[in-house]
Formats: structure tokens, C-alpha cells, sequence
């Protein structure tokens, strides 16, 4: 007979732990050259004793690079390469130790150029101070940016960046007052400084505010300057009475000008610029200006919504506009459609005006043609607006055999953009929707029963 024999399951966990010392050699910390002296910090390598420095060159950044000398000193941390004859040459180092077995690290290449400066992104100002934005320089010896502003009495070094940095905020320039020129150099441990790249400056805004009939406000601006790609716009940008700023035009990064026609009388408005880079769209923020217009209000637009025939053939008339215009006189225009003699109404004015306003003509007779119609009126700065035109439909019928054929005119209205037709059919007191249709829909049988 077969027995089953017992089983038994374990699991088993395997930990991984560092061997003890390093598992590399570490090379040395290559700082810079300066007058084809190489400078170094050493590496703390503690698998066995030093035993040399090992120098590398070449005339080309990919090689092949040959040893150019081994350094058995393990204080001498300065290499002179006097067989440099006045060429561009790349190095790197090694730091040799007694640890069989472990894996040799090499050190930066660097040149024996100064570094080169990273191209600025921008300058903007924000609250009154001017951020500055570069791309870090490409020469890994670099270890800091100098931050320079030009000013009438020459350039003032304001401070330098270490640890990476790529920004700077410059709170004692005057962008309100002046465009202020930076430019960003790159410094290396040896004192090497970068060429200066082209520098970038603030953009200065100013402005013409309106007068009591003049309603646009110029606003004119500095070009900003030496971006790669060229500005491909400016945007404008106001806020009114403590509001956040909106845009309200765009130019062409070749125009510094615009004119502002929005402002109503008594606001304060707060507006700057910004410039916008072709292909990064990095952005550039001009000062801000706040200033309060003070202009005689203009009446900018009339908005007639309706005009409905009432059961007697008048027409009632519905329009809106600015209660805070200053206005002389308005005018109710209306005529029969398809007849030149048009009716010009003088309409009275409330002090103050309304915003919502009403009229009826009793002179109409919507019953039997179709009417339209036109508010105009004018400021004390002589300006005249008129407002969009509307038109009473008309319907007409004629009864026939299968039926009552009803056509009505097309409905003209400049602020209507989608148009639909019901025609209702009233039975006593009874209303009841025959039909509806779309704006090209002028025409309906309404079938009667031949019983």
C-alpha cells in the first residue's frame, strides 16, 4: 500500500546589502582652466592608497584622447599643459588608487575656453520689479551667473547666482520709470567670465488718456529687443475699477502702439503689455498705468429687440442703451416697407435716462402692410448712433378650395440670429399652434374639411 508522505513549504527572503568600501573610484572634482592650467579638487576614495593623477587631452571633444601626464603628488592639484600652442583642447581626469577590482571614474570634459553664457528668456516685470530668466550655459565648469544691469553711469553688477539658479528678481530697478537692460554672464570656479550675450530690456508703456470727446486711449510702448525668434505679438491688457485685467487687443510685434476706445467716464482703469516670443511664446509684462477717465460719456450702440403689431395696427417698440450717456436728442425712424417716405419722430429723453426703454406708434397700420423701424440718437459730443433695423411681419391669406393659403413676409431683424415662424389659428378663445417653420418658411395651407 502507498503511502502519502507529508510536505513541508517554506519561504525563503534574500536581502541585498552594500559591500563594504566603494564600488568606484572616484575621479576628481575638475573645476576649470584658466591660461591652460587645469584645476581640480581631489576625490575621497577610501578602497587604498593614491597613487596618481592621470591627465587626458585631445584637440577634438570626441577623442581619441592620449594621457598627457600622471601626477603621483596627491596634494598638486593645478596642471599646467604648456604644449597647449594657443589651441582649443579638451581634458579629463582620473584619480588612480590600490583597490583591485573597482571601477575607474572619469571627470568632466571641459575646455580650455572661457564658458559660454546662457542665452537670457526673458525680462518681465512683475508688481513694480524686474524677474530675469536664462537658460543655464551649456559649459559644465560654469558653477554661477552674474546678474548686470546698465544704468547711465555704467553697468551695476546686482548680484550672483549660484546652486543652479536660473532667475533672478532685480527689486531696486525703477521699470515704472525707465526700460532697464540686463544681461546675464556665466562664471566658472577660476574666475572665468562668459562673453556678455545680447542683453534684453523692460518694455515701458505710457499713455495718452482721452479728453471729454476724444474717447481713445493711446497707449505706446518699447520695443522689446534681442529674442531668438523676434516678438510675434504684443497683447494689451486692462482691468476697470479693481477688476482683473483682460485682454482687449493684439498687434504685431513690429507695431508699439494701440488705442484703447472702451473706457467709460468715472472709471479707473489699470492696463500694461505684454510681449510674446515667435515659437516659445515666452512673455514679456510691461510697467502698469492706472489712471481715472474722466470724458463726457459717449453713447456707443442702440439694440432695438422688437417691434410687435398690436391688435389695432400700432406697433410697440422695445430697445435698450446706455442710461449713463449724455444725450441731445432721439429719433424714432419708421416707413411702410417698399416706400420711400420715411417717418422721423422726435422721442422724448428722461433725466436720467433708462436702460430698458418703451414706445408705441399709434400712427401705424401694421394690420395692412408690413412697417420698419429705427432708433437713432445723438450725444453732446455730436456723435450719432443708430441702432439695428426691425420690420412687423405681415400676414396675408386667400381661401381656396382645399384650403386657406397664408403667406407672410420674411422677418427682418439685425440682432436675430436664429429665426423661427408659428402661426397660430384662433377659434373664439381658443389658440392653437398650426405650425412652425424655419426662416425660409413663408407660406402655410391650412387644409379645411369639405364636410
Amino acid at each position: 500500500m502507498n503511502s502519502i508522505l507529508p510536505r513541508f513549504f517554506f519561504l525563503l527572503a534574500v536581502a541585498a546589502f552594500p559591500l563594504s568600501g566603494s564600488t568606484q573610484i572616484l575621479a576628481p572634482d575638475f573645476q576649470c582652466v584658466v591660461n591652460d592650467s587645469l584645476f581640480w579638487e581631489p576625490a575621497t576614495n577610501t578602497c587604498g592608497p593614491f597613487q596618481a593623477y592621470e591627465v587626458f587631452g585631445s584637440t577634438q571633444v570626441d577623442g581619441p584622447y592620449s594621457l598627457l601626464t600622471t601626477i603621483a603628488d596627491p596634494a598638486q592639484t593645478v596642471y599646467f599643459h604648456s604644449t597647449a600652442n594657443n589651441q582649443v583642447w579638451y581634458y579629463y581626469l582620473t584619480s588612480l588608487h590600490n583597490c583591485p577590482g573597482e571601477s575607474l571614474m572619469t571627470s568632466d570634459t571641459l575646455d580650455n575656453l572661457i564658458p559660454l553664457a546662457g542665452p537670457v528668456e526673458y525680462v518681465t516685470v512683475i508688481n513694480g520689479e524686474v524677474e530675469i530668466s536664462w537658460t543655464p550655459s551649456p559649459s559644465p565648469e560654469t558653477i554661477a551667473y552674474i546678474i548686470s544691469r546698465n544704468t547711465a553711469m555704467g553697468t551695476t553688477i546686482l548680484d550672483t547666482v549660484y546652486n543652479n539658479g536660473t532667475t533672478y528678481l532685480d527689486v531696486t530697478g525703477a521699470p515704472d520709470l525707465q526700460s532697464e537692460v540686463y544681461f546675464v554672464v556665466a562664471l566658472d570656479a577660476c574666475g572665468n567670465k562668459s562673453l556678455v550675450p545680447p542683453p534684453h530690456q523692460t518694455i515701458l508703456m505710457g499713455f495718452t488718456p482721452p479728453d471729454a470727446c476724444n474717447l481713445g486711449l493711446v497707449i505706446n510702448w518699447s520695443a522689446y529687443q534681442n529674442w531668438g525668434n523676434g516678438v510675434d505679438r504684443y497683447e494689451i491688457f486692462v482691468g476697470a475699477d479693481g477688476a482683473l485685467p483682460v485682454l482687449v487687443g493684439t498687434v504685431a510685434g513690429t507695431q508699439t502702439n494701440f488705442v484703447y476706445e472702451g473706457a467709460n467716464d468715472g472709471e479707473e482703469l489699470c492696463f500694461f503689455v505684454e510681449a510674446v516670443e515667435g515659437t516659445t511664446e515666452f512673455r514679456s509684462r510691461s510697467n502698469q498705468h492706472c489712471t481715472t477717465v474722466s470724458i463726457l460719456q459717449p453713447l456707443r450702440r442702440i439694440d432695438l429687440l422688437g417691434a410687435s403689431v398690436n391688435a389695432d395696427g400700432s406697433v410697440s417698440l422695445e430697445w435698450l442703451w446706455d442710461p449713463s450717456a449724455l444725450l441731445t436728442e432721439a429719433f424714432q425712424e419708421s416707413a411702410r416697407v417698399n416706400d420711400d417716405n420715411i417717418v422721423v419722430s422726435s422721442l422724448p429723453l428722461s433725466a436720467p435716462l433708462v436702460n430698458d426703454n418703451f414706445q408705441q406708434d399709434i400712427t401705424a397700420n401694421a394690420q395692412n402692410a408690413s412697417y420698419f423701424y429705427r432708433i437713432s440718437a445723438t450725444d453732446e459730443c455730436g456723435n450719432m448712433i443708430v441702432s439695428n433695423q426691425s420690420t412687423t411681419p405681415f400676414l396675408s391669406g386667400e381661401a381656396l378650395a382645399t384650403g386657406n393659403r397664408l403667406r407672410w413676409d420674411a422677418y427682418i431683424h439685425g440682432l436675430a440670429t436664429d429665426i423661427t415662424y408659428e402661426l397660430v389659428k384662433i377659434a373664439g378663445t381658443l389658440e392653437t399652434t398650426v405650425f412652425t417653420g424655419s426662416s425660409t418658411d413663408l407660406q402655410y395651407l391650412d387644409p379645411v374639411d369639405p364636410q
